[in-house]
């Protein structure tokens, strides 16, 4: 796999990533939505420091 490549799917995951929590949020306007935003959030961030070892 090219890095190229690479960080196409890892751009890709986080756009639908946010378009998940985008439509999470509207599901449940409260602040259950805000902490099950945040952990998608720590996800993505711990996905991308995984990411950083290409």
């Amino acid at each position: 796999m090219s890095k190229k490549a690479v960080k196409g799917i890892v751009t890709g995951g986080i756009l639908g990533a946010t378009i998940v929590t985008y439509i999470l949020g509207r599901k449940f306007q409260k602040r259950k939505a805000m902490k099950n935003k945040r952990k998608v959030l720590n996800r993505i961030v711990a996905v991308m420091k995984g990411f950083n070892i290409f």
